[in-house]
């Protein structure tokens, strides 16, 4: 019996911190895909990514989305193209972010500070145009790539 009202409880308590966490917006489901069998929320490794951008058929793929389309692809893999609107940098993490200023940005793309120098000096994207392809994830209602790998982003020009 305490098992079972134990669960009861644990049950009730879960649905409150759900309810309460989400936001009066108009309910929306987000379908996650998988590719080669993973969850698309996990980021792919440097040798599927390539995979992906080489033989996707997606057509947004192929010619990258700008950064306020990114909105309608949380779940999936693809590769922006737009300009990096301005870089900040703290100890432990970086954003580069896209579409306006900070805080009115479409999206960041971020590194964490583990990965600092595998990128160098984050501020040379800032005012380029760059392709950026990963992961779009949400954090704090915003869209997100994280970038693990300098691969996963170029400057166009």
């Amino acid at each position: 019996m305490k098992i079972i009202s134990n669960y009861l409880f644990v049950t009730m308590f879960f649905s409150v911190i759900l309810f309460s966490c989400s936001d009066n917006k108009k309910d929306e489901s987000i379908e996650l895909k998988t590719f080669s069998g993973q969850n698309k929320n996990q980021i792919p490794d440097n040798d599927q990514q390539e995979e992906l951008s080489s033989g996707a058929t997606d057509e947004s793929n192929l010619k990258g989305i700008t950064a306020p389309e990114i909105k309608n692809h949380i779940g999936e893999i693809v590769t922006v193209n737009d300009i990096v609107t301005g870089v900040h940098v703290t100890e432990k993490v970086a954003y580069l972010n896209f579409g306006n200023k900070f805080p009115k940005n479409d999206f960041s793309g971020v590194v964490f500070a583990g990965k600092y120098e595998l990128f160098g000096d984050l501020n040379v994207f800032n005012n380029k145009r760059v392709e950026i392809t990963g992961n779009v994830s949400i954090f704090r209602n915003k869209p997100q790539i994280i970038l693990n790998s300098p691969d996963q982003i170029k400057i166009i020009k």
